[in-house]
């Protein structure tokens, strides 16, 4: 089965590109990887709730049930919903509650990552800096990343050496709106 793992801003403003993207993968009989910030993550559970897909849906939280060592960034009411609805819900998956918040958030992102995604896609705003965390460890992790800039981020940033995912290159993809990394010895591309 094919997995698309979704990570993006705290402030993703018009949902309405998640939305669309995530339908995109639903219709097509993906299953569904995501963290459990506020924003770009919030809007990707929803979606996926809101197609009656919880059963495809896996959350990677970096706190834990009721909402334990949660944070005003976390989307705590929709993780637990999702949970109810039938999810699967990876409760402390950047360690216990005594790991540091950024050091959690981290692993967390390395973790869905590494879970076995066949896609990562990402929606990084203007200040993005755990988005560029989770498409980084998707690299490395040898899983193929596409990025949907929001509105209001010039894409590819001027400062590229923020965004160095070793050789390669970022081409157009998906409609033209979003931009996919091509590992200068690329894999088989499954889009």
């Amino acid at each position: 089965m094919k997995v698309v793992g979704f990570g993006g801003s705290r402030e993703c403003g018009d949902r309405g590109l998640v939305e669309s993207v995530v339908a995109f993968f639903l219709r097509r009989g993906w299953s569904v990887s995501v963290g459990c910030a506020v924003g770009a993550d919030e809007a990707v559970i929803e979606a996926v709730l809101g197609a009656g897909a919880a059963r495809r849906l896996s959350v990677f939280s970096a706190f834990g049930p009721w909402g334990l060592g949660s944070w005003r960034g976390s989307a705590v009411e929709a993780v637990s919903r999702a949970g109810w609805e039938g999810a699967r819900v990876k409760y402390w998956a950047g360690g216990d509650w005594f790991v540091p918040l950024r050091a959690a958030l981290a692993r967390r992102s390395v973790a869905l990552a590494e879970s076995g995604l066949s896609l990562f896609v990402a929606f990084p705003g203007s200040y993005s800096r755990g988005t560029w965390v989770a498409v980084r460890a998707a690299v490395a992790a040898g899983v193929q990343v596409v990025v949907f800039p929001l509105p209001g981020l010039v894409f590819p940033l001027p400062d590229s050496s923020f965004l160095s995912l070793g050789e390669g290159r970022w081409v157009r993809s998906f409609w033209g709106l979003g931009w996919r990394w091509l590992p200068a010895a690329s894999q088989p591309s499954l889009l």
